[in-house]
């Protein structure tokens, strides 16, 4: 009689712990769910951010809504025109423009610097919302020769003499900055900076 009950009792045990094993992995999918949605938000929140916080040129995609920020915040529009076969292009981005960008004392503070990569086939939005190759437009703009820089205002007019190739590639800040300050004259912008990069950011941490 013992026996029977330990048996009973033996089988209710085992009955209870299959119930409680396929109820704990009946959650177990969801739980995992959860955590991959998790991640996957993480993923795309970094990915949002790191767009927001270039340390590189964006690429131009609307010049319309890029020339209302400008008309907002009183900001000339730097666009360097490339290709992807242009070697010069290359250095000129890894070795000014990017680290410029990636200082974070230009980008909406001293202007609003894009790039126009001239080989791409996606079209751009223009100023009067008409959508258009960007190699037809750099053609129509006479920058079709790269790297070219154009500083132009928030209605398209030149606004500073372009940057065409590169001379010298250690002063080639120095020049951006020499046109910006041209720029600023010309839009009537009470604003100078330094001559050189090196000499705004001790500006900069001088009056921080």
């Amino acid at each position: 009689m013992r026996l029977q009950n330990q048996n009973q009792t033996i089988q209710a045990s085992k009955h209870l712990f299959g119930l409680g094993l396929a109820f704990f992995l009946s959650f177990q999918p969801i739980v995992f769910a959860s955590d991959i949605l998790d991640d996957l938000s993480v993923l795309q929140n970094t990915a949002s951010n790191e767009q927001v916080t270039t340390d590189k040129l964006i690429e131009l995609t609307d010049l319309q809504k890029l020339a209302e920020q400008s008309e907002k915040k009183g900001l000339p529009i730097v666009l360097m025109f490339s290709a992807q076969w242009c070697e010069y292009c290359d250095v000129l981005k890894e070795h000014a423009l990017n680290p410029m960008m990636k200082s974070g004392l230009y980008e909406g503070k001293l202007g609003l610097f894009r790039h126009v990569g001239i080989d791409e086939a996606e079209p751009l939005v223009l100023l009067t919302g008409e959508r258009l190759k960007k190699s037809k437009w750099a053609y129509q703009l006479n920058a079709d020769l790269t790297p070219t820089i154009l500083f132009i205002d928030s209605r398209g007019q030149v606004v500073a003499e372009r940057l065409v190739g590169i001379s010298e590639l250690t002063l080639f800040s120095a020049l951006v900055h020499a046109r910006l300050n041209e720029a600023y004259k010309n839009m009537g912008i009470d604003k100078v900076i330094p001559a050189t990069p090196e000499q705004l950011e001790k500006q900069t941490k001088a009056t921080q």
